[in-house]
């Protein structure tokens, strides 16, 4: 008997850039897949929910000016339309205003961390409930007033023109995805 031996053919190894190829090819498959599955699975897509899955409709006249925050939108759009001088002296108001939200801004969020604390210790007693949930509500108003003083010295320190447009903002908002009509 002889012995027979097989010598299997030598491995080729893939060069290294082959390999730092595929890696690449792997990350930007990942990528495109991530940013079509963040499309598809958004917070606010509407799969099975209807074009109104959403609706805050106050009513059958309801008009877009009436959902929460159209104010501050509606500024935000016009000092887009504005010089950049007169954009720099309105900033200068609004950021006197911000400056004075800001014990406001630490008081909520302090007490709705408290809130959130209260709803994970998952008590029962629906006083100590009622007391966490009123304080979020006082010192959400609180905030609410200081935004309200903020819009109100805004819209005062705007100009006729400036005004004009600023209504004509909130009548015929330019951007639809801002206040849905319904």
């Amino acid at each position: 008997m002889t012995e027979t031996t097989q010598t299997s053919a030598p491995k080729r190894k893939s060069p290294r850039w082959v390999k730092v190829l595929l890696v690449i090819s792997l990350a930007f498959n990942l990528l495109i897949i991530g940013a079509v599955g963040s499309k598809v699975f958004k917070p606010h897509h509407r799969f099975g929910g209807g074009p109104n899955m959403h609706s805050t409709k106050h009513g059958p006249s309801a008009h877009p000016s009436a959902r929460p925050g159209a104010l501050i939108k509606a500024g935000r759009h016009m000092m887009r339309k504005m010089s950049p001088e007169r954009r720099q002296e309105m900033f200068q108001i609004l950021n006197k205003h911000r400056a004075n939200m800001q014990e406001q801004m630490k008081s909520l969020a302090d007490t709705r961390l408290a809130f959130a604390q209260h709803l994970a210790n998952q008590s029962d007693d629906q006083a100590e409930f009622e007391k966490a949930y009123t304080a979020v509500k006082t010192a959400e108003d609180a905030v609410r007033d200081k935004y309200s003083e903020m819009t109100s010295d805004f819209i005062k320190n705007l100009t006729p023109p400036e005004r004009k447009l600023y209504a004509k903002i909130l009548q015929d908002p330019p951007r639809r995805h801002w206040f849905k009509r319904h």
